[in-house]
């Protein structure tokens, strides 16, 4: 899954930009307890111009798209893609 193209470039690449988004904007455990929808907000005004953040960002936004994650904790849904990256690097 994290191999494979999505968009400009691989999962595992967004998936590495988002964990910067992440340790900068939701370091902690207790900060990444708080709905979905508005821990992409935050990581988006953090990506500001950046592209490739950006584009990270879009992918959740993309995962999301239905809203089915808006009012999941942004820890729940991040532990899942933490999990598939360690999974993608086999």
């Amino acid at each position: 899954l994290f191999g494979r193209p999505y968009s400009t470039g691989s999962l595992q690449q967004a998936f590495e930009q988002l964990d910067v988004l992440v340790q900068k904007v939701l370091r902690t455990k207790k900060a990444r307890e708080i709905p979905f929808a508005e821990a992409v907000a935050q990581l988006e005004a953090e990506a500001g111009s950046d592209e490739a953040a950006g584009r990270a960002v879009a992918m959740l936004k993309d995962m999301n798209r239905d809203g089915g994650f808006d009012e999941t904790d942004f820890d729940r849904v991040w532990s899942l893609l933490q999990a598939a990256a360690r999974l993608g690097d086999r």
